[in-house]
């Protein structure tokens, strides 16, 4: 009895790690990145097929969606009417370009390019997807720049549908 209980408390705590405690939607920028100092930066995603795959895209940085490019969307409907998605309605594209900004603190973090939304072709497959080289600027709260961080171009292919690039401040 004791150790279903242990079982049961362990699998509470980590379905709840797995959500996040902020409780965004895949598609709400905003989250929980805090520090001192200010980052930037912009980003762009290519279906280097040449194909209009993309819908959406969101820049993710330490679990937290800090841009999404989709400014239009409709809601999607259970059986019962409740909303259990959004599309983003904003049309497909070979190609989306995305700029973020917020706080940060020192130590090592992961952004992410991630596909949100793609369409998906009978005819032409998706991807692969490449995201053009950038740069993270990192500046003070007193607006003096601290640190660029430039990252590499960088290709997932296929079944892929996000970027990770580690970086520290």
């Amino acid at each position: 009895m004791r150790f279903q209980r242990a079982f049961l408390a362990a699998s509470f705590l980590a379905a709840f790690g797995l959500t996040g405690c902020n409780l965004l939607s895949p598609t709400e920028p905003g989250g929980g990145l805090s520090g001192p100092d200010k980052l930037s930066l912009t980003a762009t995603m290519t279906d280097t097929s040449g194909t209009p795959s993309l819908n959406e895209i969101q820049i993710i940085i330490d679990g937290n969606i800090v841009a999404d490019s989709c400014s239009s969307s409709d809601p999607q409907y259970d059986g019962d009417g409740n909303i259990i998605d959004y599309i983003c309605t904003d049309g497909s594209s070979v190609s989306l370009t995305l700029s973020a900004a917020g706080s940060i603190g020192p130590g090592n973090h992961t952004v992410k390019i991630f596909i949100s939304q793609s369409t998906e072709y009978s005819h032409a497959p998706r991807g692969p997807y490449s995201v053009a080289a950038f740069t993270i600027e990192v500046n003070r709260a007193d607006g003096k720049p601290l640190k660029a961080i430039s990252l590499p171009a960088q290709t997932a292919a296929g079944g892929a549908f996000s970027v990770s690039y580690p970086f520290t401040i």
